[in-house]
């Protein structure tokens, strides 16, 4: 964590602008917020949550500074030589749950309860384009799951519609009796992808 976080503070800005990513409501989510949980493991960069008008706030301050970034998709700003993505939380129902859902600090960062992160690794699990991406989303929410503290309760109340709840109930059942990473991924892939 530590030797991406002083590489954003060697670019000129990069203090300022994770100022200004925290002035508002924020979560510190993906590989670093885990560490909050679980054994740290290897992370390109960081990732915030943050509401909308934050997101053009920051466009609006990357702009005057003459800082590059690029939309990747799914409401996300990845900010060019600063290892941060921002991701905004107005673009989807569930990263919204989890933005004014309950958090903690950790190493100077707001992080979501294991259940918000957990809910996003659910939603990234569905949508990622790899099965390689997939498949360290999958071990990243089997941890997150078997976590002692861990409520299934709160995490199924992050999701509203009917079908992914199902998809989301068989895939705690699987991992409840200890299925492997890739019969998680076939349950994933029902119904979200044609066969072949």
């Amino acid at each position: 964590m530590f030797g991406i976080l002083e590489s954003i503070f060697e670019n000129e800005h990069g203090g300022e602008l994770l100022e200004l990513v925290k002035s508002g409501r924020y979560l510190l989510i993906g590989g670093q917020a885990l560490a909050a949980y679980l054994e740290p493991r290897y992370t390109a960069d960081y990732d915030f949550l943050t509401g909308s008008e934050a997101v053009e706030k920051i466009k609006t301050w990357l702009d005057a500074k003459g800082i590059s970034y690029s939309d990747i998709g799914y409401g996300c700003l990845r900010v060019d030589n600063y290892s941060i993505d921002i991701l905004d939380a107005g673009k989807n129902e569930i990263n919204s749950r989890v933005l004014k859902g309950s958090s903690r600090q950790f190493e100077g960062f707001e992080v979501p309860v294991p259940e918000g992160l957990a809910a996003l690794k659910f939603l990234s699990m569905m949508s990622r384009p790899s099965q390689s991406e997939q498949l360290i989303d999958i071990a990243d929410f089997i941890a997150l799951v078997k976590l002692p503290e861990f409520s299934e309760f709160t995490l199924t109340s992050f999701y509203r519609n009917t079908e992914t709840i199902e998809k989301l109930v068989k895939v705690l059942d699987a991992i409840k009796k200890d299925k492997p990473a890739c019969e998680i991924l076939s349950i994933l892939e029902r119904g979200l992808r044609p066969r072949k």
